[in-house]
């Protein structure tokens, strides 16, 4: 059962990043068959309990926020893109490896969500598109509207889409390629290109081999005193590569910095790293798989190269590195709070605010702000405490509104 606030919390979030209608299912919890004890709003003496409570006070939350959240347009830090042929391409022919070594048909899945809960978690807003959809865009225009494109094992791409996403660097933005990602033509055919295909050129990197891993492999950011990697196979002679310390194209003013206990699991490329800078490192390997994250300046952007699946640890940290500013970092949200916020034509933006706990969290207002429920104005600055499980939608103000 959720927890008291969680119907409300939940149908919110769904709002923030545009959902239209919130439905439940059932209305009451079913009396026999396969679904009996999937819960409804009415359980099975079909008497009004505390669910029906909370989906009440969610309808009068709704009726209170009213028309303000018509036309909302949810901010996104982050663009991803799915794919939905890759995905049934790896039903059949799984690139991971369950524990006891067997293809693991929901490799898509936990290859998108490795990328996606770092991001998440780290408080980045991210918006997902299909690649038609992606395609039916200006690269440019995404460029300029979703400053960093990630896109995880897009192993089924046809060379238009690699096209797009050579010129949304080309454009000015920071293309970040995971595992798998332009491998296969648009039939799933393995490619003749060097892999990336199309890409590593704008990445700097490529790469022939590459291995399941049984164990999680810790990586560090990568050391500007020790010598680096020279690859004489490359073509042109690529000579040493540089570390991120040192580059002076590296995309964050600041260092990388890295949770303890950040580790690439259950996949590594075995890059051939040209001119790219070496963000990541994880010990030399037997096979030889060593760097795990690479950037390169293309263009007026950027494309980085995630050789791993990244753990937790990682993918936040590389989240952080992506997106070093969100709205949770401006309104100084404590852990468990999330801040979600989008924008209207013709009005003030809206700010989602959700504490995830049984404890209490807090947030500090970046500006003044209206309560939409209780319609309350808070001065910018004004530290608020959120209850367990509180859930707000506030209102951009004026700092002169009364």
């Amino acid at each position: 059962p959720p927890f008291d606030g969680q119907i409300k919390q939940a149908a919110l979030a769904l709002v923030s990043r545009g959902a239209r209608m919130v439905e439940y299912w059932h209305w009451h919890t079913l009396h026999f068959g396969v679904e009996t004890y999937w819960g409804g709003v009415l359980p099975h003496s079909q008497r009004p309990g505390r669910i029906h409570r909370e989906v009440a006070a969610l309808g009068a939350t709704l009726k209170a926020v009213g028309g303000a959240v018509d036309g909302l347009e949810p901010d996104a830090d982050v663009l991803m893109l799915w794919s939905t042929e890759t995905k049934w391409s790896f039903e059949t022919y799984p690139p991971l490896a369950l524990p006891d070594g067997g293809p693991d048909p929901e490799s898509y899945l936990h290859l998108f969500d490795a990328h996606y809960r770092g991001l998440a978690e780290a408080g980045a807003q991210v918006r997902i598109q299909h690649v038609a959809q992606f395609l039916a865009a200006d690269p440019a225009e995404s460029a300029a509207t979703h400053p960093v494109l990630v896109v995880p094992a897009l192993y089924v791409v046809d060379d238009a889409t690699l096209a797009a996403l050579t010129a949304y660097a080309e454009a000015g933005g920071h293309l970040v390629i995971g595992i798998r990602t332009a491998y296969g033509d648009e039939l799933a055919r393995a490619r003749r290109d060097p892999a990336p295909a199309r890409l590593s050129g704008p990445a700097g990197v490529w790469y022939e081999e590459y291995t399941n891993l049984d164990a999680p492999l810790a990586v560090h950011v990568a050391d500007a005193g020790a010598a680096e990697r020279t690859d004489d196979t490359t073509a042109g002679g690529a000579g040493a590569v540089p570390d991120a310390a040192t580059d002076p194209a590296s995309p964050a003013d600041a260092p990388f910095v890295l949770e303890p206990g950040s580790a690439g699991t259950r996949w590594a490329d075995v890059l051939h790293v040209e001119d790219a800078t070496v963000v990541l490192r994880a010990a030399p390997t037997e096979i030889g798989a060593d760097a795990m994250l690479t950037t390169r300046a293309s263009g007026a952007g950027r494309v980085s190269y995630v050789a791993t699946v990244p753990n937790p640890e990682l993918s936040r940290s590389i989240a952080r590195w992506l997106v070093p500013a969100t709205a949770a970092s401006a309104w100084a949200a404590t852990e468990t709070v999330t801040v979600t916020t989008g924008s209207r034509a013709g009005a003030p933006g809206l700010a989602f605010v959700s504490n995830w706990s049984a404890h209490e969290g807090t947030v500090t207002t970046p500006s003044a702000v209206r309560d939409l429920e209780t319609r309350e104005v808070v001065a910018a600055g004004t530290t608020l405490t959120l209850a367990p499980r509180a859930a707000h939608v506030y209102e951009l103000v004026d700092a002169d509104a009364s």
